[in-house]
């Protein structure tokens, strides 16, 4: 019997392949559960098994590690918050938005603000692509300087002082609502721009 005519055989009314995407699909719910209530440091392999219903000697087919599984989570969930955050036609629009996709499952908003924003390895894939993101997207709004070198690093200062009062505000450090931190937020580039175009 062929691999092919193996994987082509059902059981429980799935083929192989199927069931393989079945198990992906429970590790990322499981992953997206855990990572936004324990976090990514208290969360194992056994504990993803045990979530979501895989047993661990299948988890290698889902995942290579919990901290591989966070990067696909997290990169997904930075993906669409920039993304309606560029959609913004304004910045205290485009942070209203944003910050209100965060607000409305506390998962998301611990996976992006806090676990992406403050406690991954400054490495991470999904924490880089936040601040070059957000970097990016602001520059729209606000005048960037016309050295390539400085706007790279107006962007990333921009972008994390912008991450960390995100950080700030799902942490309860900050008592404000969305609407609010929007405001400051927008405020915050108008300021980066201000001086920029003083210090000029």
């Amino acid at each position: 019997m062929t691999v092919a005519t193996q994987r082509g055989r059902t059981y429980g009314g799935l083929t192989a392949d199927e069931r393989e995407a079945q198990r992906r699909r429970k590790v990322r719910d499981a992953g997206l559960d855990l990572f936004g209530t324990k976090g990514v440091i208290g969360t194992r392999l056994s504990d993803l098994a045990e979530r979501s219903g895989v047993a661990e000697r299948y988890l290698a087919q889902a995942i290579t590690s919990a901290g591989d599984l966070f990067e696909q989570i997290a990169g997904k969930l930075v993906d669409e918050f920039c993304d309606v955050l560029a959609a913004g036609p304004d910045a205290t629009t485009g942070w209203r938005t944003a910050l209100d996709l965060l607000a409305a499952d506390p998962r998301r908003l611990r996976i992006v603000a806090v676990e992406t924003f403050g406690v991954a390895d400054a490495n991470s894939a999904a924490r880089r692509r936040a601040t070059t993101a957000i970097g990016a997207t602001c520059a729209q709004w606000y005048e960037p300087p016309d050295d390539e070198s400085e706007r790279g690093l107006a962007a990333m200062a921009f972008a994390g002082a912008a991450c960390e009062l995100i950080r700030a505000w799902a942490d309860g450090r900050i008592a404000l609502n969305s609407g609010r931190l929007a405001d400051h937020l927008a405020g915050l580039g108008r300021a980066f721009s201000a001086a920029r175009s003083a210090g000029a």
